[in-house]
């Protein structure tokens, strides 16, 4: 296994996930800007990036530690005989 390689995939996901959600943020406001059901569709939106904000909280952030713990794991094991 590469876990520094699976590492770099999961936290690189986890970046544009969070980008998407900075962005996300700014449209909702903007794109229903006085238009009809102003108010609810702002909630919508702000609902959704909220549930994908959850989503990266509980499962793509501890997948990434996950993965840092397997990689500490091996480097520190006495067989690896890794030196820093």
């Amino acid at each position: 296994e590469n876990h520094v390689e699976d590492i770099h995939i999961r936290e690189r996901e986890a970046r544009e996930k969070f980008e998407n959600l900075d962005s996300r943020l700014d449209a909702c406001g903007s794109h229903y800007e006085g238009l009809p059901n102003e108010y609810d569709n702002v909630k919508r939106c702000l609902t959704e990036i909220q549930r994908d904000g959850n989503h990266i909280y509980h499962d793509v952030a501890p997948e990434i530690y996950e993965h840092q713990q397997k990689l500490e794991d091996y480097l520190h094991h006495p067989e690896n005989n890794v030196e820093y």
